[in-house]
């Protein structure tokens, strides 16, 4: 990752590698799930390793629930939390933290096949 410090305008760099580990667990019956008008939970963890410090840091914890309005599309409450290292060795410390709210429509191939290959459909 590179970065430039907007006061020194000096560039620094660092490499880091980035996993997240999610889940998501259906809150109706087997029968219901995934299914309009069906809840859902979800989690997530996002440890991003740096290489130039040998540790974690930040560390990204998200929660929440979902609720699918139909076959495309679900809407979902998520609260978001942030840890991070204020000095090099230092403990993780909650740093930040959102609430969000995200719409999901899923728009189908068709639009990214018409995006590659516009004469396809005729």
């Amino acid at each position: 990752m590179d970065t430039q410090s907007q006061e020194t305008y000096d560039w620094t760099s660092y490499n880091r590698v980035r996993s997240r580990f999610s889940l998501e667990i259906p809150l109706v019956s087997r029968d219901r799930a995934w299914k309009p008008k069906s809840w859902y939970m979800l989690a997530d963890v996002e440890p991003i390793y740096r290489f130039d410090h040998d540790q974690i840091d930040p560390l990204y914890v998200r929660a929440g629930v979902g609720y699918i309005l139909s076959r495309r599309a679900s809407l979902e409450l998520i609260y978001y939390d942030e840890f991070t290292r204020p000095t090099t060795g230092s403990s993780l410390h909650q740093y930040d933290n959102i609430i969000q709210l995200n719409l999901k429509i899923d728009l189908g191939r068709r639009i990214l096949e018409r995006l590659r290959n516009p004469s396809a459909g005729d």
